[in-house]
């Protein structure tokens, strides 16, 4: 290949480069950043010990990157490819930039006439169009710059990993022993206690305890025919919080909880029921200028009056 040719391909294949190497370093972090992310999560959720998966996840990024790099690099678009590309891009070129490409002058002679004007035209080309316009200058300020944002969320997930990952707990009597020292001196209050609620209704009961707490508790509740239930209590999170809910309260019934082989005292849950409309009177008084005498509608569902009419409504319920 001609030395002034290959001098303007050279801008276009290290673009090409640039991009092939910036998009596969972003490829590569942002996917470390998603394992680190994961990782912090079943941590979270106290499912996983994140000490030797940092080591592993590090190192293999460490590879991915330095690999990713190398083929990167070494397996970009050769010169041909390139002028492939170029000659798809400006079909005006009708295939001189591949004519030159191939031409090789024997030892010791020059390129004829002819040959010599499919070169010009070809670098004339690249002086009147710019080659390098094949990869948008936006291509290479993005994929940097995904590349950045990429190894940013890896470091900062992996720094909270670090930082904030908390220990796995093999024994989970460990971990009742750490919140409750002092298993026979737990203070509990019971929401709603003693109620009221609507017939028919559910019923949220939430049991709260300070410092210290127990691994489980039950929530126990008989019915108005003295058949006694028994549901578990679900834990809130890491707050010292249990609930349970009674689906529907037909009937007045107690409830206590049952924790750490003690329980609480009973309280009481009654019903209401809302009053229930019967019939609804209404009383209308027209204004002076209509001349109507006033009159009583029983039973009314709808009322339609002039204006100016006033209209008094009677309720009787249940």
């Amino acid at each position: 290949m001609d030395q002034m040719l290959y001098n303007r391909l050279g801008p276009v294949i290290r673009r090409l480069q640039i991009r092939r190497v910036a998009t596969t370093l972003a490829v590569v972090w942002v996917l470390a950043a998603l394992v680190a992310l994961f990782l912090f999560y079943r941590n979270y959720q106290g499912l996983l010990e994140p000490s030797s998966a940092l080591i592993w996840l590090f190192a293999v990024t460490v590879i991915a990157s330095i690999v990713g790099v190398f083929v990167a690099t070494t397996k970009s678009k050769s010169p041909e490819q390139v002028a492939e590309e170029i000659e798809k891009r400006y079909p005006e070129l009708d295939a001189s930039l591949i004519t030159a490409m191939e031409l090789k002058p024997k030892q010791g002679e020059r390129l004829g006439f002819l040959e010599q004007d499919v070169l010009r035209k070809a670098v004339t080309h690249s002086y009147e169009n710019s080659w390098t316009s094949l990869i948008p200058g936006w291509h290479l300020v993005a994929a940097p710059l995904a590349g950045l944002i990429g190894l940013f969320a890896f470091a900062i997930t992996m720094l909270c990993l670090m930082l904030f990952a908390k220990p796995l707990l093999e024994d989970p009597t460990i971990a009742f022993e750490d919140a409750a020292v002092d298993a026979t001196n737990f203070v509990i209050s019971v929401e709603p206690g003693s109620t009221e609620v609507e017939r028919g209704t559910s019923l949220l009961v939430l049991a709260r305890f300070e410092e210290s707490f127990p691994p489980d508790a039950h929530l126990v509740f008989t019915d108005a025919e003295g058949v006694e239930s028994k549901v578990p209590m679900t834990k809130s999170l890491d707050d010292p919080v249990f609930g349970a809910r009674i689906g529907s309260v037909g009937a007045p019934l107690k409830y206590r909880v049952e924790y750490a082989e003690q329980v609480t005292d009973d309280f009481d849950v009654t019903v209401f029921d809302y009053p229930k409309l019967i019939r609804a009177d209404a009383t209308l008084k027209y204004p002076k200028y209509v001349e109507i005498e006033d009159k009583v509608i029983q039973d009314v569902r709808r009322v339609n009056a002039v204006q100016g009419t006033k209209a008094e409504f009677s309720f009787f319920v249940n």
